[in-house]
C-alpha cells in the first residue's frame, strides 16, 4: 500500500510499502543519478530504485528523467506525486515551481494509448503548502486568516457532549447545510474566493 509519495529532481519517485532490498538484476543509471531495472515491477508495480529505505518500504520510479523533461512536461521543482484513486496510470503532480511566490502548479500526469505520458496543467499560480493533503492544507490557510480582522469571515469552534442519537442529527444538519451551500456555489458568479472547512468529529474512544 502506498503511504508516502515523493517527486525528486526531474524523475518522479513513488515511496511504497515493500521490502527494502532490491533484486540483483541488470540496472540502468538514470540521468538523475539513480540505479534501477526498467523491467522490474517489484515496488508496487514500479521499478525499484536501488537506494536504502526504511524496513518494509521501497522507492519506485514512476517516470525516468529522460521522459519527465520535455516541452510538454514543464516541471521545474516537482515535489509530490499522488496516484489518482483507482488508477494505475494517472497521477497528480505538485510542482513547487521555484522559491518565489505564485509559481506553484498542479498537473495531471497520465499514460496515453502509445504507452507514453502526457501532462495536463490543472492549476497554476499556486502559493500554498505543496503537499497534496487537501483537508490539512486548507485548514492551515484558515489558520492564517486569524491574523486578520475580516468581519466577513465566520469561524466557530466548540467542544460539546451529547447523546449518540443527537450527534447523528447534528451530523445530518451539517451535511445538509454543506449540500445546500455547494448547490448555491455551483451556479454563483466567480467574484470572491472563500474557504469552507467543516468538521464534526468524535473525540476519545470509538
Amino acid at each position: 500500500m502506498r503511504f508516502l509519495l515523493l517527486a525528486l529532481l526531474c524523475g518522479l519517485l513513488l515511496h511504497c510499502s515493500s521490502s527494502s532490498r532490491w533484486p540483483s538484476t541488470a540496472t540502468t543509471l538514470d540521468a538523475s543519478g539513480y540505479l534501477y531495472d526498467p523491467n522490474d515491477k517489484s515496488c508496487d508495480g514500479f521499478p525499484r530504485v536501488q537506494v536504502q529505505t526504511m524496513p518494509g518500504t521501497c522507492l519506485g520510479l514512476v517516470l525516468a528523467q529522460k521522459k519527465a523533461v520535455s516541452n510538454d512536461k514543464p516541471w521545474k521543482m516537482p515535489r509530490t506525486i499522488l496516484p489518482v484513486s483507482g488508477s494505475t496510470n494517472e497521477f497528480l503532480v505538485a510542482d513547487m515551481g521555484g522559491w518565489a511566490q505564485d509559481r506553484g502548479a498542479l498537473y495531471l500526469l497520465r499514460q496515453n494509448s502509445n504507452g507514453g505520458f502526457e501532462n495536463v496543467l490543472l492549476k497554476s499560480g499556486l502559493n500554498m503548502p505543496h503537499a497534496l493533503r487537501h483537508h490539512a492544507n486548507w485548514r492551515m490557510m484558515v489558520l492564517r486568516t486569524f491574523e486578520s480582522d475580516n468581519q466577513q469571515n465566520f469561524n466557530y469552534s466548540s467542544v460539546v457532549t451529547l447523546s449518540r442519537e443527537d450527534a447523528f442529527k447534528v451530523r445530518e444538519i451539517l451535511l445538509s447545510a454543506v449540500k445546500q451551500s455547494s448547490d448555491l456555489i455551483l451556479n454563483s458568479p466567480e467574484e470572491e474566493v472563500y474557504v469552507m472547512a467543516v468538521d464534526f468529529v468524535k473525540l476519545g474512544r470509538n
